[in-house]
């Protein structure tokens, strides 16, 4: 599945307080159904433009087009995505962009940088052996829709890394996204510093750090300065699926090119170390630009959430 032919679909820019007006026809040639959600977009009295299936809205029937509109109240980096069944982990995804004020100083704005896990046997494939038996192991994963499989030295390695140009004294934003199924991942750039700036839509005091753990729908804008290169220098950008909450056979190989000069080569850097986990990043520093005083929580009991069989021995 793709969106205008291509996976990840087309990122819908807008500036802060703009009026969005997105057209979706589903083109599915099989009976199912489709919907696009903005995920984390508020719909402040347009509930029935979240586009989250048998909740505000039904199916989009084959042959059918539906029309959403919503005003962009936040700013920031989003994503958005099929909301029906697991078509958001079959390509039905795209990112989101709203430009607005930022709490760091960067020159160039790179767009939105998916990270996603992904199997040679589709997600709905794989559904029947989840239930039974939990989440299988997964094969490769991709940054921004695109990695190689296979060993680095093999002669059966088939595809091409994700490539990036940086230039000596210019800092970058990047607007990561984890559109993973079953991932965590830990992000880095090797010998390069990364500074947070927004999480969420949400803008926070700017802290570094040399790796950022992202969780399965987290969002991270962050600054690079270019700062690294001694000539035509190659680093690899780096998206490791954590093993404590995942399996991958890729676990090493989902990697991208940073490179400055004319063109890419490959990397000879060395990774970060790193604590395999699948934590978040410390609260202490996510710390809003604007805090805001929270109200006392209307409920605030203990619900304790367990993962069983039911009588045909399938997870529920």
């Amino acid at each position: 599945m793709a969106i205008n032919g291509s996976i990840q679909g087309p990122t819908i820019e807008a500036n802060w307080g703009d009026n969005v007006i997105v057209h979706v026809t589903n083109s599915l040639t099989s009976v199912n159904g489709s919907s696009i959600h903005f995920h984390g977009i508020r719909q402040n009295y347009a509930n029935q433009n979240d586009g989250v299936v048998s909740i505000t809205q039904c199916p989009i029937a084959p042959g059918q087009t539906t029309t959403y509109k919503w005003r962009a109240t936040q700013y920031g980096t989003s994503w958005y995505h099929s909301h029906i069944g697991l078509q958001a982990y079959e390509g039905v995804f795209g990112g989101i962009v709203i430009n607005g004020p930022a709490t760091e100083n960067y020159d160039v704005d790179k767009g939105v940088l998916f990270l996603n896990d992904w199997s040679h046997q589709t997600v709905d494939e794989l559904y029947a052996t989840a239930q039974a038996s939990g989440p299988p192991t997964l094969d490769n994963g991709l940054i921004n829709g695109t990695n190689v499989y296979g060993d680095g030295d093999s002669t059966s390695q088939t595809g091409y890394r994700f490539n990036t140009s940086f230039t000596t004294g210019t800092s970058y934003r990047l607007r990561l996204i984890n559109a993973a199924v079953d991932s965590h991942f830990k992000f880095s750039i090797d010998n390069h510093t990364l500074t947070v700036m927004a999480m969420d839509l949400v803008p926070i005091e700017p802290f570094n750090t040399t790796v950022l753990s992202i969780g399965m729908g987290q969002r991270y804008d962050i600054v690079v300065s270019a700062d690294q290169s001694t000539g035509n220098d190659s680093f690899w950008m780096r998206a490791i699926p954590q093993s404590a909450c995942s399996d991958n056979d890729s676990t090493d190989n989902i990697k991208g090119i940073v490179y400055y000069g004319s063109a890419a080569s490959t990397p000879t850097t060395t990774a970060y170390t790193y604590t395999d986990s699948c934590d978040d990043e410390d609260v202490s520093d996510l710390v809003p630009y604007l805090a805001q005083s929270a109200s006392a929580p209307y409920y605030n009991s203990s619900e304790p959430v367990t993962l069983g069989t039911n009588s045909e021995s399938l997870f529920r």
